[in-house]
């Protein structure tokens, strides 16, 4: 699978594969890279899990966001979506799935964990608590 681009009698191919792996290898490189830095000086370090979670809980939120929005029209649409899509870890069931399956409570105790150490970006969106006031599941 690829794309063939054609620019001044030049052809270029692009593997879809070899691309993802590409943008994956360099977002873990800025990661590592800035870990380093941390270690570096006199700041704490930052915690393995919170790497993880990171990476993980900011495509969570966005696709949220979307549904939230009405850009996504069903949790199903975004759970495809998600793995089939945008390459969400197969694990997780897609992006609102993990969320029913984390548990809505503890999402919204380790977005809340996380946006203390690195920005509000990482807030929970409002339709997480109120589905949690309401004692729901994403469905």
């Amino acid at each position: 699978m690829g794309i063939l681009i054609v620019i001044r009698d030049t052809v270029i191919y692009y593997n879809y594969y070899f691309v993802i792996y590409y943008l994956f290898c360099l977002i873990i490189s800025v990661i590592v890279y800035s870990s380093n830095l941390v270690e570096n000086s006199s700041e704490t370090k930052i915690n393995e899990n919170d790497v993880k979670d990171r990476l993980l809980f900011r495509s969570v939120i966005e696709t949220l966001k979307c549904y939230q929005e009405g850009v996504l029209r069903s949790v199903a649409d975004a759970n495809i979506g998600s793995i089939l899509g945008i390459g969400a870890p197969a694990w997780t069931g897609g992006y609102i799935q993990f969320v029913n399956s984390y548990g809505l409570e503890k999402f919204i105790i380790r977005c809340n964990e996380l946006s203390e150490k690195y920005g509000e970006r990482f807030n929970a969106p409002s339709i997480v608590i109120e589905k949690l006031s309401k004692n729901e599941l994403f469905k």
